[in-house]
């Protein structure tokens, strides 16, 4: 009978021990990974509360998941197990604030960092805005003199203001978010092209244009001699006679309006500003602290989540049961 104990109790230990092996892989868990770092604007200002800030998974190409700052610009997304990510995906996390845009890249390593530092500099990418309220487009002059005023806005500041690439003075003086302008021009006899350019701290352009007339008192209906339209060598829209008497260049099609269509035809087209990106951090090495500013109050981050050991649970119920059957054996008679 004691033969027949033993035989049991090693059963149910071999039956415990293939349950444990055979459920364990099943149960392991994948610990919480995070995301976190400061989005700056162009003047290196943390940005304010609940700006959207995207990361996304460019390695398994999977829908972004999302998260915002809080009053001290800062961002913390765990990222391992929201996106199931594995080690080497490469990620990118993006914002937009206020017509500015930034973002930064990183790989993750797991085993290199127990976090990811990520922060993103924004930079203004949107061009100011320009209305030109004196003259009006197809305007016909009598006068040589006349007046051109407008005003030029931009979500960050304009730093420039020329009309027909002749810098002027604005009011308030540049830079300032919203600036207006008032300046006179000397009009050539016939049809002028009058081009207001407004550019931006971070170079990007903005631009408006009217076509005004100038004739003169007396002038003649035509010129040229031929009864037909005036010669347009360089095809700018301005005859080659009012060209010359203008001292501009006949066959330069961007001289004087850099705007029209024959010279943006031959003209490279400008380049738009590429975000800056943060380059990806080393691993193994600390990431550095963010220069410049100072966060008023660096906000602690946010704890792992308590992930529940369901495995030891499972082995804490298996090890009863096999108390409980040791006991029932043992005890029952021979």
């Amino acid at each position: 009978m004691n033969t027949k104990k033993t035989i049991m109790v090693g059963a149910i230990f071999a039956l415990a021990l293939t349950l444990i092996f055979s459920v364990s892989p099943g149960l392991a868990q994948r610990n919480p990974y995070f995301v976190q770092g400061y989005v700056y604007d162009s003047t290196g200002t943390p940005v304010p509360a609940g700006v959207p800030v995207s990361i996304t998974d460019i390695t398994k190409a999977v829908p972004p998941i999302y998260t915002t700052t809080d009053a001290a610009g800062f961002y913390d997304q765990e990222i391992y197990i929201a996106i199931n990510s594995s080690d080497g995906d490469q990620f990118t996390c993006s914002a937009t604030y206020m017509g500015e845009y930034g973002l930064c890249t990183f790989i993750l390593n797991r085993t290199a960092n127990i976090s990811q530092r990520c922060d993103i500099h924004l930079q203004d990418i949107t061009s100011p805005t320009v209305r030109i309220t004196s003259p009006v487009e197809g305007a016909t002059f009598t006068s040589a003199t006349i007046t051109v005023s407008g005003a030029a806005t931009d979500n960050v500041a304009v730093a420039s203001v020329t009309i027909n690439r002749v810098p002027v003075t604005t009011t308030p003086a540049t830079p300032a978010p919203s600036v207006s302008f008032s300046k006179s021009l000397t009009l050539a006899e016939g049809r002028n092209t009058i081009t207001v350019v407004a550019t931006d701290s971070a170079g990007n352009p903005g631009s408006v244009k009217v076509n005004v007339t100038y004739s003169p008192p007396g002038a003649p209906a035509g010129r040229g001699g031929g009864g037909g339209p005036p010669r347009d060598t360089d095809g700018d829209g301005i005859s080659d006679i009012d060209e010359m008497l203008a001292g501009t260049d006949p066959n330069d099609p961007c001289d004087p309006n850099p705007e029209c269509a024959a010279c943006l035809a031959v003209r490279p087209p400008t380049p738009t500003p590429t975000p800056r990106v943060t380059p990806t951090p080393t691993p193994a090495v600390t990431p550095t602290v963010p220069p410049a500013v100072t966060p008023t109050s660096t906000p602690t981050p946010t704890p792992p989540p308590t992930v529940i050991p369901w495995f030891w649970i499972i082995i804490a119920i298996v090890a009863a049961a096999i108390i409980v059957s040791v006991i029932y054996v043992l005890r029952r008679k021979p």
